[in-house]
């Protein structure tokens, strides 16, 4: 019988810089009883849905945490959670220009596939452009994951609303940039990337659509790191696929226009955006943070009080603006000391380069 959950004196408010920095602090709540074990609910402000499968980590890493920990990044450490049962159901809240995912419920189902790696169910284009999806008669040790998408205003008008839950701040939710537009922007990059990653969804076959999308990226990946450790493409063996004559020209236009070392493996992350939604971009004006920061304010007013809370700067790699970053923290933080007074701590835990006091 799993023993009763532990409850804190005050709300801890644990602070990273990169997000999957968060999972280390929700794994400890999770050890120390203050979280349930299984069938928590996270409630995620974020520009991005950060549900991204990691493809290629065993199964059974997930229960061993510091493997775990050391396998994951920013745009994949929630999905592994639900697969271990510690999260059973997600609420993405998220701003009218973050479109990643369109507004509603879409509930999915989450395993192993036959080859020992976590694959879902799910539909969303999403999942379907990395090539996660699988029907879910050949997922084992499946659990279904109750997951609601949608603006501040969209999720109020839902019934649910959880008792025991993990509210995680991604201050990229204010304020977002997506970093890979600057890449290469002397050669346009993205425009050359598109066609490079582009692919055919086809919603009567979505099992020989992901089939293709798997053979498309895993080409992507070989010859990106072929780019990668040898500096050019001689001795690549697979030039008569009918993406190397595009990648080849890519290649050229770069080394031409760049005298610095290139890093190709950014350039494949980059591509790998490239899906039938891109990644979001809009600095917001003072305004609009003003007005961002008051609608935060207000749903907390209506919602349940979090069990513990998570905040995420996202500022050096360039997703949050780092000209707004300071700010937007300190009136995040203002805001929850606000809303929870004394049942907040009075002292949030600061884990990230410029470490605070």
């Amino acid at each position: 019988m799993e023993k009763k959950p532990r409850t804190f004196e005050r709300i801890p408010v644990f602070i990273v810089e990169d997000h999957n920095d968060v999972l280390e602090f929700i794994y400890r709540c999770l050890g120390s009883r203050h979280l349930p074990f299984e069938g928590n609910t996270l409630v995620h402000f974020d520009a991005h849905p950060d549900l991204t499968v990691p493809m290629k980590l065993p199964t059974e890493v997930v229960f061993d945490r510091e493997k775990l920990l050391s396998s994951l990044s920013i745009e994949n450490w929630i999905i592994p959670m639900c697969f271990a049962g510690h999260v059973g159901k997600i609420f993405w809240i998220r701003q009218e220009w973050a479109q990643q995912i369109p507004s509603g419920r879409h509930d999915f189902t989450i395993g192993a596939s036959p080859c020992g790696h976590i694959r879902v169910d799910s539909k969303l284009e999403y999942f379907i452009s990395e090539g996660s999806f699988l029907p879910k008669e050949r997922l084992r040790d499946s659990r279904s994951i109750e997951f609601h998408v949608g603006t501040t205003q969209e999720i109020l008008a839902c019934d649910t609303r959880p008792q025991n839950f993990i509210l995680d701040i991604d201050l990229d939710y204010f304020s977002t940039h997506n970093p890979f537009l600057k890449l290469h922007n002397e050669v346009k990059l993205h425009e050359k990337l598109r066609p490079i990653y582009s692919y055919k969804l086809d919603r009567k076959d979505l099992t020989g659509t992901v089939a293709k999308r798997l053979e498309q990226l895993d080409f992507l990946e070989r010859i990106f790191t072929h780019l990668q450790e040898k500096r050019n493409l001689e001795g690549f063996e697979e030039k008569d696929h009918p993406l190397y004559e595009m990648i080849e020209s890519l290649h050229r236009d770069i080394e031409d226009a760049t005298e610095s070392p290139i890093d190709w493996e950014i350039v494949h992350a980059a591509g790998c955006t490239l899906d039938s939604t891109p990644l979001p971009h809009h600095e917001a004006t003072e305004d609009e943070l003003s007005s961002s920061l008051e609608i935060f304010k207000d749903f907390l007013k209506k919602f349940p009080t979090p069990t513990i809370i998570t905040m995420s700067r996202s500022s050096e790699d360039d997703y949050c603006p780092s000209n707004q970053v300071d700010a937007i923290e300190k009136a995040v933080l203002d805001i929850l000391r606000d809303i929870y007074g004394n049942s907040l701590t009075d002292k949030p835990q600061f884990f990230y380069k410029d470490n605070k006091d």
